[in-house]
C-alpha cells in the first residue's frame, strides 16, 4: 500500500472507531478490486508476455489465469498484512473478493434480473481501447496504468510567417 491509501484506511478507521464508542454497530470488510487490466499488465510484465498471442502460445489462457489469481491473492496478503500492523480495525473473516464465485454469480442473477424487467438496451458508442491489449478499457484503467514521465525534450513552438518574396 502507498501511504495515500493507508492514510484514507487510517482515517477511516477512525471515524469508525468513533461511530463504535458512540453505540452504533458499524462494521468495516477488507475489500480488494481483483479484475482488469491493470492486474493482467502487471502478470504480463512479470511473465515477460507482450501480447495475447503471447499468452495463448507460451503459456495458455488457463495458465496466465492461475497467474493472474496467484498475483491477486499474493497482493491481498500483502494487504491484509500491512493493516493488521497498523492497526487497522477490519473485519479479516469476511473480505469483499469479486473474484469469488458467490461474488460472480451474484452479479450475473442481478443482470438477468434488470435484463428481466427491460432496463437493458444496445447502442452503439465510443470507447477507449488498448489495441496492445485489443479490448476495450474504462476510464479507471486508463488513470491506473498512467505514469508521470520526465521526458528531457523540450517543446518550441514559433510563429509562423508569409514570405513576401
Amino acid at each position: 500500500l502507498h501511504p495515500g491509501q493507508m492514510w484514507v484506511k487510517a482515517v477511516k478507521d477512525i471515524t469508525l472507531r468513533y461511530r463504535r464508542m458512540r453505540g452504533y454497530d458499524v462494521r468495516d470488510m477488507p475489500g480488494y478490486d481483483v479484475h482488469g487490466l491493470p492486474i493482467e499488465n502487471k502478470v504480463e510484465k512479470k511473465l515477460e508476455l507482450k501480447s495475447k498471442q503471447e499468452i495463448e502460445e507460451k503459456i495458455g489462457v488457463e495458465e496466465f489465469i492461475r497467474q493472474c489469481r496467484k498475483f491477486v491473492d499474493d497482493g491481498i496478503g500483502r494487504m491484509d498484512s500491512d493493516y493488521e500492523r497498523f492497526g487497522i480495525t477490519l473485519d479479516f473473516a469476511h473480505p469483499y473478493i469479486p473474484f469469488n464465485k458467490s461474488y460472480i454469480e451474484a452479479g450475473w442473477q442481478m443482470f438477468k434480473r434488470i435484463s428481466d424487467r427491460g432496463l437493458l438496451y444496445r447502442d452503439t458508442k465510443a470507447t477507449l481501447y488498448c489495441p496492445r491489449c485489443q479490448t476495450p478499457v474504462s476510464q479507471g484503467s486508463m488513470e491506473a496504468e498512467y505514469m508521470q514521465d520526465n521526458d528531457p525534450s523540450i517543446a518550441v513552438s514559433f510563429k509562423v510567417v508569409k514570405n513576401s518574396s
